[in-house]
This record gives C-alpha cells, structure tokens and sequence, in this order.
C-alpha cells in the first residue's frame, strides 16, 4: 500500500492498477476455476500452474538476463541460492555433491594462499567464494542456508551461555579465565546437547 501511494504522487502506478495486474494473474494461472480446463487432482492445478508461470516468465525473460529480478533487498545467502540456482536451470551447475565438495576444498585452498598474502581485499574475495560454494552445497543437499545459520547461532549461543552459568556458579566471568578452561566447558555443553538428543 504504501510503495503503491509513493509510485501514485509519482504518477507511475496506483493499488488500482496493482490488484487488476494480480487478478489477471490469478486468472491466467488458474485455468480450471476462471475456464474450462478439466483436471484431476491438486498435483494436476499445481503442473498446469507451473507450466503457465514458466511460459510467462519465459516470454518476459526472452533477451534479457536471467539473472534479471532478483531483488537488491534479499539478505546475501537467499540471493546466492537464488542465482546458483537460476544458473542450475539452464545446466550451468555440478552433476552431484562430489563437484561441490571439490570446489569448496579448491576455494579453501585459495583462502589459505590470500591469507597468507595478507591482502584484505583478497581476503574477502576468497570468503566470499567459500561463502558461495557453501551455499551451492545447500541447494544439492535441499539446505536452507539461512535456516542452518540461524540453527548454528542459536546453538553457539546456548554453547556459550552455558560457560557463562558454569562460571558463574563460582563468582567468574569469561574474562577471569583461560581459553583452555572455556574450551572445557565449551565441551562439556556440547556432551550436555548429545545426551538431550539421545533421551
């Protein structure tokens, strides 16, 4: 509503306009409720559906990039697993995980060298490669990548909390100890998380 109002004192487009764009879609894209297309079952509307938006995005995407659309909003990892994926479609991808796996340990390779180099700006270059082929490795494995981040946080959180309780237990604070003692702790949370699982 409000992006429509702001394009509206432009002169450019108003709701009026975005909800008749959508009902057209929707109509379009559902043959067997706004026409006379006969199907079976869900699976059959969900096939005719994709089929339609194919042929659609196909006509819009005729000479242009297929990388074309994908907003400049969406945090990096969702965008990184949009374009590999994208180029997958047209065949531009590894046959399996073993290809992946390859490239991540040829992109750790060349992370170690930058590092060694001790230039930023190939630093990050290199991360970034990692980051991108460990997000390609997510797509073959039907991985969210912003799910298993979150999971990973969510547990180095409740990893790190528990060294905080235990040493709080006796008047300390992460700064009153060693990394050796933290590393201690830091695995017993994890042994602590094991039996959980296993219960």
């Amino acid at each position: 509503m409000f992006l429509a109002k702001l394009s509206d004192e432009k002169g450019e487009f108003d709701i009026s306009d975005v909800v008749n764009v959508i009902s057209k879609k929707m109509i379009r894209r559902h043959p067997h409720v706004f026409g006379n297309t006969k199907v079976r079952d869900v699976e059959e509307i969900r096939s005719n559906w994709k089929k339609i938006k194919g042929r659609e995005e196909k006509k819009e995407m005729k000479g242009a990039s297929l990388l074309r659309g994908i907003p400049r909003s969406m945090p990096p990892l969702m965008t990184a697993h949009k374009i590999t994926g994208r180029a997958s479609g047209v065949g531009f991808d590894w046959k399996d995980t073993t290809g992946v796996l390859k490239k991540i340990d040829e992109e750790m390779g060349e992370l170690k060298e930058a590092i060694s180099s001790g230039k930023k700006d190939r630093i990050e270059n290199e991360i970034g490669d990692m980051f991108l082929s460990l997000v390609n490795l997510c797509r073959f494995t039907e991985t969210d990548p912003e799910n298993a981040l979150r999971s990973s946080l969510k547990k180095f959180a409740a990893r790190f909390s528990f060294i905080e309780e235990s040493l709080k237990k006796n008047e300390k604070s992460p700064r009153d100890v060693s990394l050796k003692e933290m590393d201690n702790l830091w695995n017993m949370a994890k042994r602590t998380e094991r039996v959980t699982d296993e219960q």
